[in-house]
């Protein structure tokens, strides 16, 4: 038997290793295309860039970071390194409720598992991670947003405050305009989130909700309002021939179909897997769904994960790097119910050979 988790241990180690290994080469590989040959005139001041971007072309603090990597292509491989370790490491802290043990192969192999099965499930997995324009500006942002997210939930769901009281006011600040500068889409629903928090928790505990939660989400919304009244904006909006301000009711609906049929031909495999997941949860019931803190955690998620598609359909240019926030939501909500099979016997052992199969 211990020789038996000992192989085990080697085979998810040496999973992991051969995995970055593919990113390295998946960065160094991935062809320059569309937005990227902006970025072969040579090196700038990204200061500077980003100063000009904000007026005059993209003002999301993710085009900061894109312009710095993307000239570099050390550079890229390392981002590319860093932010697909780091953004599965806070997919893990969703489903899990804390962060990975990399020392312990049991955590990795839940690891891995996550990541074989988010990249089958994401159809456009390699723009989102190795395309540094959506890389920079979208993948990166989403690890800031998905810890918001576990966040909210610990806080509100399981009335835990262990993470939140460990971040300092400064820091939380900061962070809290950081998130707010980097999208037009999703800030606004973890603003409103947070406000539908605050009076939940203000109704049923009759005071007010740690004051970390007040704090962050005002410096989101002071974020937003930098974003949102970027000069960069009116002129994207002008070369669109499109005003989030002018839509009506017909031209959102249009949006919505729109959005719908990207999310079908994109995820269709997500689509299916969340059907047999449904399928299953409802003949395990007793054995999966009886946890009270599962099922509002998968309210709360999905709520994440459906808000912002309201407001994608307001925007100028739809595409699938706007679904990327709610598919992620989607995907870790189907981790959060597939977790609690390990229960039944053989389902974990199988998990883990397709993973190690696919990866």
């Amino acid at each position: 038997m211990k020789s038996s988790r000992m192989k085990d241990n080697k085979i998810s180690y040496v999973i992991f290793l051969l995995v970055n290994i593919a990113v390295v080469l998946s960065c160094y590989f991935y062809p320059i295309t569309r937005d990227e040959f902006y970025y072969l005139d040579g090196f700038t001041n990204p200061f500077e860039e980003y100063y000009k971007s904000y007026f005059y072309v993209n003002p999301r603090l993710g085009q900061f970071f894109t312009n710095v990597v993307s000239r570099n292509l050390l550079l890229e491989i390392v981002f590319g390194l860093l932010l697909f370790n780091g953004f599965f490491t806070v997919v893990y802290l969703n489903v899990y409720r804390r962060f990975p043990n990399f020392r312990d192969s049991k955590d990795l192999t839940r690891f891995l598992v996550i990541t074989a099965f988010f990249i089958f499930l994401i159809n456009y997995f390699g723009e989102m991670f190795y395309y540094t324009p959506f890389s920079g500006n979208y993948t990166f942002t989403h690890v800031f947003y998905l810890f918001f997210v576990f966040l909210f939930t610990e806080y509100y769901v399981f009335a835990r405050e262990e993470y939140l009281n460990k971040i300092n006011y400064f820091l939380l600040i900061f962070l809290g305009i950081f998130i707010g500068m980097c999208n037009e889409h999703v800030p606004p629903v973890l603003l409103a989130m947070s406000f539908f928090g605050a009076v939940y928790y203000l109704v049923k505990n009759r005071k007010l909700p740690n004051m970390r939660f007040v704090v962050l989400p005002i410096s989101i919304f002071v974020g937003y309002l930098i974003l949102f009244f970027a000069p960069a904006n009116s002129i994207k909006e002008k070369s669109a021939g499109k005003s989030v301000l002018d839509i009506g009711f017909d031209s959102y609906s249009v949006s919505l179909v729109k959005i719908s049929k990207l999310f079908y031909y994109y995820n269709l495999e997500l689509i299916i897997v969340a059907i047999l997941v449904f399928v299953l949860s409802i003949i395990y019931e007793k054995r999966v769904l009886q946890k009270t803190h599962l099922k509002q955690q998968i309210f709360v998620n999905l709520l994440f994960a459906v808000l912002p598609l309201f407001i994608v359909a307001v925007s100028p240019l739809i595409g699938t790097r706007l679904l990327f926030f709610s598919s992620t939501l989607v995907i870790i909500v189907l981790f959060v119910i597939l977790k609690e099979f390990n229960s039944i016997s053989g389902f974990s052992k199988i998990a883990t050979i397709l993973s190690y199969s696919f990866l």
